[in-house]
């Protein structure tokens, strides 16, 4: 019965209109860890980036989301599917209103002054025809203005060579040679 909501004061930040009894209504605080919102991308085909000691964004890995209210947690979770020989790293990147791509919470500590901060990767001397699976999951936690768009996405580092997603470095086509996908999640989770 939205009758009873005929109020002349406003909801703050933050609250929900919720059924008091069966006849009335008020605003209260929101349940913090309800999810609000969900945006989410699927990748299949092959992307690739060269290797420039950079973070480099694979084409179509990318997902914006505006919160809709202050003080939300974004949880990021998905998986790449990626080849490449040795000496590179994957990683969510995170642009705050169209501003610089800079790395999300979910990576690693800066150790010394050489090693990039990923979500995975490394030195690792594999056959150019195989490929991996990194996945993440976890809580992002961005300073943000409540009309700011965040956007993330999936970031490859390579010193040299080139980086390919969902598909092995050496594709012949093969029947041993497998497709992958790529995928990437944000949730806006309530504070």
């Amino acid at each position: 019965n939205l009758r009873a909501l005929n109020r002349s004061d406003t909801a703050s930040s933050g609250q929900v209109v919720t059924a008091t009894s069966a006849t009335a209504m008020d605003f209260q605080a929101a349940v913090s860890g309800k999810i609000l919102q969900v945006v989410t991308v699927k990748q299949d085909a092959v992307v690739s980036v060269s290797g420039d000691s950079n973070w480099n964004s694979f084409s179509g890995t990318t997902v914006a989301i505006t919160p809709t209210a202050a003080g939300s947690k974004i949880f990021v979770t998905g998986c790449i599917c990626q080849a490449q020989l040795n000496d590179s790293s994957v990683r969510i990147g995170r642009t705050i209103d169209g501003g610089s791509v800079a790395a999300c919470d979910l990576v690693g500590s800066q150790i010394g002054s050489n090693r990039p901060r990923a979500t995975s990767g490394g030195n690792q001397f594999r056959e150019t025809s195989e490929s991996m699976q990194s996945s993440v999951s976890g809580v992002d936690t961005p300073t943000y203005d409540i009309t700011e768009e965040l956007t993330y996405m999936w970031q490859g580092f390579y010193t040299s060579g080139t980086m390919y997603t969902n598909r092995e470095a050496t594709d012949s086509d093969g029947t041993g040679d497998c497709t992958g996908v790529t995928t990437l999640t944000v949730m806006e989770i309530a504070a």
